[in-house]
């Protein structure tokens, strides 16, 4: 994540997202971070990945093109989660976490990905800063194997015997949670942290493009 980024979301959410969250209608939030993805990855940018998703998403929003980037993922995850600058080697742990302000506004929050920081080092550490449900793991690992890096659903050990893929089974864990608070009507705040594209990057088959005569199909 970017520094000015940060700053710049941070004057923005005073501005235009505080006086909604003192009204009746309060909004859904949903905070999306990837692992190691270059903005020159993404469609929107010029990229040769296609990102229909995301390419709409930018269409309707707002494209930075002056920031910086921290030089590690785990300083990224302290700031999005605090709010505060993070130097990569040290961070103050004793600041809240958005979900634990956002949760004094009767919001429902919802951690899903991977945690890796200072600030929430690990999935069990999630359920005490503020998020109300969550799945993930604290690291990389394997895409297909969920036994290579441990996951947990609310701060519980969690596995299946049903064909695995990291991606898909954290998106499917977010619509559930945010389906229960859409089902309740609360307003809710998701954190949805990819371990996708990080490496080792792995895609199913039917994602993967070889050149012609290789033969790998």
């Amino acid at each position: 994540m970017k520094i000015e980024f940060i700053k710049y979301l941070l004057s923005a959410i005073c501005v235009f997202l505080l006086p909604s969250l003192m009204a009746a209608e309060k909004p859904n939030i949903i905070n999306i971070i990837v692992d190691d993805m270059g903005y020159s990855d993404l469609g929107c940018y010029g990229g040769e990945i296609q990102t229909p998703n995301i390419d709409a998403l930018a269409a309707g929003g707002v494209r930075f093109s002056n920031y910086r980037t921290y030089p590690k993922c785990f300083p990224t995850r302290n700031s999005i989660l605090s709010g505060l600058n993070s130097d990569p080697i040290s961070f103050r742990k004793d600041s809240i976490t958005v979900a634990e302000a956002l949760k004094k506004n009767d919001y429902q929050c919802y951690f899903v990905g991977k945690t890796h920081g200072q600030f929430i080092p690990d999935m069990e550490a999630v359920t005490m800063r503020g998020f109300d449900r969550s799945f993930g793991n604290k690291s990389g690992g394997n895409y297909f194997d969920e036994k290579v890096q441990q996951c947990y659903l609310n701060g519980q050990k969690w596995n299946t015997d049903i064909p695995f893929y990291k991606t898909d089974v954290q998106t499917d864990f977010a619509l559930k949670f945010i389906g229960g608070s859409q089902k309740n009507k609360t307003p809710f705040f998701l954190h949805l942290a990819y371990h996708a594209p990080h490496y080792p990057v792995q895609a199913k088959p039917q994602d993967m493009r070889f050149p012609p005569n290789s033969n790998q199909r």
